[in-house]
């Protein structure tokens, strides 16, 4: 990009968020988001509205993704030639000035200083003390550590009528009609591993099998899953769960490395049911 000689800033320009030209040349839409997500194909609009102006060229439009709170995945954001701009890498920014006059600047500086603090929480604080904020940083760092960027790899706040929870799932897979995961449900009350199943003809036989192959192979792998106390009949239905908590503290303080080794205990037991009824089913399949 050429040295920068002017730059016009306009606001919600055709419901753009900013949309900033620079040069009278390069426009670059900026989307602003806190606690809610692009929808109904916004992103993809805003772009073809810039493209139609005769003044610009498609390849000098420039699409920023500006999340000062925190999601799962930006897949779709990305796929829609959005770059994503974070809090993280706004603070970098920020941060980097450290005594200015302006009191917006450092209130708004100070903002995103105290969330992130509060999503790095679950570090240092005790488990008894977690708050939504500490569950989503736990949960942003535990999707890098298995490993999984892909979008059935999730995590969300989960509303409902026992006052929601912070749920996160991944080892997704379907066999013979059945789509197996696991799941982690927390919030001040309740930390939950569990396996959850999901077929659209409900049969509650195969639901107990699954309960009994899961809650048998745990012992091999040194793991309590047990039985939930009412298994449901529905199509989508917890059919074993970890009997404690899920994570693992040393002196009150988490310990990531074994809580992962932990989950991923989890997920072996998963692929192994997983297996035992694709071998049934394809004896029952095959021809004699």
């Amino acid at each position: 990009m050429p040295p920068i000689e002017n730059v016009e800033i306009k606001k919600q320009y055709g419901n753009i968020d900013v949309l900033c030209v620079i040069n009278n040349r390069f426009p670059i839409i900026i989307e602003d988001k806190t606690n809610t997500c692009a929808h109904s194909g916004q992103l993809d609009r805003y772009y073809k509205q810039i493209c139609s102006r005769k003044e610009f060229s498609a390849s000098d439009i420039i699409r920023i993704f500006f999340k000062t709170y925190d999601q799962s995945n930006y897949a779709k954001i990305e796929g829609d030639g959005y770059r994503v701009f974070t809090r993280t890498d706004f603070l970098r920014i920020l941060n980097q000035y450290t005594q200015t006059h302006s009191d917006i600047f450092n209130d708004f500086k100070t903002q995103l200083n105290e969330l992130e603090a509060s999503v790095q929480s679950y570090q240092t604080m005790p488990k008894e003390k977690w708050t939504n904020s500490s569950w989503t940083g736990f949960y942003m760092a535990l999707k890098e550590r298995l490993g999984r960027e892909d979008s059935a790899c999730n995590w969300k706040y989960i509303p409902n009528q026992n006052g929601g929870f912070m749920g996160f799932w991944w080892s997704f897979d379907t066999t013979s009609g059945i789509t197996s995961h696991v799941q982690l449900e927390g919030n001040e009350k309740i930390n939950r591993l569990v396996f959850k199943l999901k077929t659209a003809t409900p049969t509650k036989a195969v639901y107990a099998s699954w309960s009994k192959k899961l809650v048998k192979l745990s012992s091999e792998f040194d793991l309590s899953i047990i039985k939930p106390k009412r298994l449901g009949s529905g199509r989508s239905v917890t059919v074993a769960l970890l009997e404690h908590d899920f994570r693992i503290f040393n002196d009150g303080v988490l310990d990531m490395d074994a809580t992962v080794a932990l989950l991923r205990k989890a997920e072996c037991i998963l692929d192994r049911a997983k297996e035992s009824f694709e071998i049934v089913e394809q004896r029952h399949t095959t021809p004699a």
